[in-house]
């Protein structure tokens, strides 16, 4: 778990994410979501932001950033800081 100002980052463990389960959070407008993917062979946790509106608008409009990251608690750590990052980001532009 991240707390960052006022975001508060507390994604669930691989177990979760095993099941093919799709996370969601939010904090004001910035939006994030956590899925599992199939790049190849090999299986990834992916974290997506966006703002505004839901997934499904935001990603057609092209306005969702995306990165990957391993099939691990591990990576769920790592995303979890790359959220946070993101949500810097996002408050400096505003």
């Amino acid at each position: 778990m991240i707390e960052h100002g006022a975001l508060t980052v507390d994604l669930p463990k691989i177990d979760y994410i095993c099941q093919k389960n799709t996370f969601t959070g939010s904090c004001g407008a910035f939006r994030y979501r956590l899925y599992p993917e199939e790049a190849g062979e090999a299986k990834v946790v992916t974290a997506a932001v966006y703002a505004d509106h839901c997934y499904e608008i935001e990603d057609a409009a092209g306005r969702v950033t995306r990165e990957s990251f391993e099939y691990t608690n591990d990576g769920i750590a790592k995303a979890e800081e790359w959220i946070a990052a993101q949500y810097d980001a996002y408050c400096a532009k505003a």
